[in-house]
């Protein structure tokens, strides 16, 4: 458990350091950052021996605390986050799906070039799972580009996303946290119309 709170850690002081630098050297310096953690969690999370806390907890809860951490750079990049869960209960550790929902949600907006951007979040309950779907509306990810997109350090080539932003980690990341939490996550996408990524785990037992 001390691992992965080591990385968020990190970032808060690095956050704290940069107060009063210009926007663009913040935001380069966070993303950089960012990355590092990223690597660090996704070595830890590749230990089969490493355990963490899983337990009942409320979707609403990860969700909370996902879009409060983004806050002001979902602020700071014209996007809105609109979130259905209800009362829905998974198995989870609620620090490692809160990166989860934070790494989907960061990389909906980076790669939507629009000034403005909403993001939908929603959660369904079906036969002993819940399933957790993140939705956007930016250009779509090209059919040749879908089945990599959970390998580690890939990256859709920058003329099509318009930028190129991070450690190419997100969506591995996700794929690994999910599957250490017998989850399942899948990706819909189709241009011009947005991606759906959506993340599938135990609900608790009655």
């Amino acid at each position: 458990r001390y691992l992965f709170t080591a990385a968020p850690q990190f970032e808060q002081n690095l956050a704290s350091a940069l107060i009063g630098l210009p926007h663009s050297l913040q935001n380069f310096a966070l993303t950089a950052g960012r990355g590092a953690g990223l690597r660090f969690n996704f070595t830890t999370l590749e230990d089969e021996g490493f355990a963490f806390k899983a337990g009942p907890m409320k979707v609403a809860d990860a969700v909370s605390d996902a879009v409060s951490a983004l806050h002001e750079w979902l602020l700071e990049n014209g996007a809105s986050v609109r979130v259905e869960t209800g009362s829905l209960q998974v198995v989870a550790d609620r620090y490692l799906l809160t990166e989860v929902l934070k790494n989907l949600i960061e990389n909906a907006v980076k790669f939507d070039s629009r000034p403005s951007k909403e993001i939908v979040g929603t959660a369904k309950a079906e036969n002993g799972v819940v399933h957790i779907a993140v939705q956007d509306t930016g250009p779509g990810i090209p059919p040749e580009e879908q089945e990599h997109v959970f390998s580690q350090f890939h990256q859709i080539e920058e003329s099509f996303t318009g930028q190129m932003e991070g450690a190419g980690l997100g969506l591995a990341y996700v794929k690994k946290v999910v599957e250490r939490l017998a989850g399942k996550v899948r990706l819909e996408s189709a241009l011009g119309q947005g991606t759906v990524v959506t993340v599938t785990l135990p609900a608790p037992t009655p």
